[in-house]
């Protein structure tokens, strides 16, 4: 009986060690899932100021400013939920330099900015001014594609000289 007892045990004690390994080791894939999450949580608060600015319409009383303000609030979320998600595991082992993970993040500011235009040229159709929403789109663009160029995934650098953020 006490012999039984005792394997149960170690094999409990051994299932519990795997699990608690594999939880805390770097797997790139639930990184970037974690990434990604955060990413379309970005892109609905963005759709919400959308919808929000479509249903005020151009009168006088809906304000670019509000429309500034909601995406502002947007970027913010942005940023606090990517430096934790950056800062946390499993990305925060995300040790190794790997090109080709680079320029996919990169590819990934890029399809970002492109949203951004494009949520700038539908805000122009309803009377918005696009220049400035085309300024804070390249800002962000810049800033973002800094922060994954300073990452250690890409310390190798890149597979692909172009360039990432560009004005259009």
């Amino acid at each position: 009986m006490m012999n039984r007892s005792r394997q149960v045990m170690t094999i409990v004690a051994v299932l519990g060690a795997a699990s608690a390994a594999a939880a805390s080791g770097v797997n790139p894939l639930r990184c970037e899932a974690r990434k990604l999450r955060v990413e379309s949580q970005f892109y609905e608060c963005g759709s919400r100021c959308d919808r929000r600015a479509t249903r005020e319409g151009p009168s006088d009383n809906a304000s670019p400013a509000a429309d500034t303000d909601c995406d502002a609030n947007c970027a913010a979320r942005y940023d606090v939920a990517m430096h934790h998600a950056d800062t946390t595991s499993p990305c925060v082992l995300d040790g190794e330099p790997d090109p080709p993970r680079c320029e996919a993040r990169l590819l990934r500011v890029r399809a970002s900015e492109r949203v951004c235009q494009s949520r700038c040229a539908r805000r122009t159709r309803h009377g918005a001014d696009a220049t400035e929403c085309l300024v804070r789109c390249q800002t962000r663009c810049g800033t973002v594609a800094d922060d994954t160029l300073a990452q250690m995934v890409c310390a190798a650098g890149r597979m692909n000289g172009s360039e990432i953020c560009t004005a259009e």
